[in-house]
């Protein structure tokens, strides 16, 4: 049986304190790193989103232009089907 004295147990949880210190240190730096981490994901998607707010603007753009283009050529296609069946 072991017998625990004083000084023994005094050394068990000063070993144990020094455990749980270099944990929660580890914890810390674990914290911040992920911090970092989450900090650098949301700078990218906001950059992605930027991205994806531009090219979608300029499809509209694009859209916008073409459409009369579009439109004028059906015209002009339905226009040579009726001169064509008169």
């Amino acid at each position: 049986m072991t017998e625990w004295t004083d000084e023994r147990l005094n050394d068990a949880f000063e070993a144990l304190r020094g455990d749980l210190s270099e944990m929660r240190a580890e914890m810390r730096a674990m914290r911040t790193e992920t911090r970092s981490e989450f900090a650098a994901v949301r700078a990218e998607i906001g950059a992605l989103r930027t991205d994806v707010t531009a090219e979608i603007r300029d499809v509209r753009s694009d859209v916008r232009h073409i459409w009369p283009v579009l439109v004028g050529s059906y015209v002009s296609v339905l226009v040579a089907f009726i001169a064509t069946q008169l």
